[in-house]
């Protein structure tokens, strides 16, 4: 390389470390949006088809926006992909450092796996697609465990008891990814496990017997939900290092399976086994009155829809650059 060479792939490296730390501030903020939006729907008060005001108290429903959040980020994808291929037939110079810092990443870490004629992308079957659906219902199951947590403990112990997926993970990436970890490894699983158990402690200290109890199904419905999200982790790890899958469509594949699962059996299944919940376990038509009811909820449910889009978005996308590197 000359150096007018070596001087634009310097600039290209430098943007590209800007676009990882952009995109972990994106993964972090917009995780922290997720838990904060969802209790506070929890805590909305909204008229349902009966016309009488009560608490929005829908955790399936909640998983319905989660699992469309997870959707659009394959539309994100798609238009990634169409962007990149209309960029690439301009014949553009690719060292010129033309792309955003966020979006250059972006595009590496989903686009360049498109290319099946390439050695190191293994092949893909029309079957892995349902594949994918192992992880969808890892992932209604983890979500839905934590949004019916969210009913009992304060989001502030919801999101420190969430860091009890390091324990998981790290447990099952040694048994099923065959990943030595080394001490410091172990020793940072110590430590979150004692500050799990103190924060879980002391969130049940000087409470009633019936909010015990309740604080402790919170508790435990957390740490269920996060084992749950850590065997996801595990499969879609797989995927994107064996298969090679680009993160973006793994993403989205998951959320459209989801969106299909809910509509066609969850929902419908939960409206007939009857509840408390005006004769069903969940109502979503009655969810969807309230929403329309209110507002401040309306936003909310927007918000949430939009943070996990992008949540998912640069959380798969950091993590294949950082498992890469």
């Amino acid at each position: 390389l000359d150096r007018r060479q070596a001087g634009r792939l310097g600039v290209r490296m430098a943007l590209s470390m800007g676009g990882k730390a952009l995109l972990i501030f994106v993964m972090l903020f917009t995780g922290t949006i997720n838990t904060i939006s969802k209790k506070w729907q929890n805590q909305s008060m909204s008229r349902g088809i009966d016309g009488r005001e009560k608490s929005f108290s829908y955790p399936w429903t909640q998983t319905l926006v989660m699992f469309a959040g997870e959707f659009m980020c394959l539309v994100f994808f798609l238009g990634l992909t169409l962007w990149e291929r209309s960029r690439r037939d301009k014949d553009e110079d690719p060292m010129l450092p033309r792309r955003s810092a966020l979006v250059s990443v972006a595009i590496n870490e989903n686009t360049s796996l498109l290319d099946e004629t390439r050695e190191d992308v293994p092949e893909r079957r029309w079957y892995h697609a349902f594949l994918f659906l192992i992880c969808t219902i890892l992932d209604l199951t983890g979500t839905t465990l934590g949004g019916i947590a969210l009913l009992y403990i304060e989001p502030s112990s919801f999101q420190m008891l969430r860091g009890s997926i390091i324990i998981f993970s790290g447990i099952l990436s040694v048994i099923f990814l065959k990943r030595k970890l080394y001490a410091s490894h172990w020793l940072g699983i110590a430590i979150t496990t004692m500050g799990l158990i103190l924060v879980g402690v002391s969130g049940m200290i000087g409470t009633s017997s019936s909010g015990f109890h309740e604080l402790l199904l919170g508790n435990l419905l957390v740490i269920a939900g996060q084992f749950a999200n850590a065997v996801q982790f595990i499969v879609e790890e797989i995927y994107l290092k064996k298969l090679k899958f680009p993160p973006l469509l793994v993403v989205g594949s998951e959320g459209t399976w989801g969106v299909i699962l809910m509509l066609a059996a969850v929902l419908p299944i939960l409206y007939a086994i009857p509840g408390a919940n005006d004769g069903h376990y969940e109502n979503a038509l009655d969810a969807a009155a309230m929403i329309k009811n209110n507002t401040s909820l309306l936003i909310l449910i927007l918000v949430y829809w939009l943070s996990i889009s992008f949540y998912n978005f640069a959380g798969l996308t950091v993590a294949k650059q950082l498992s890469s590197d």
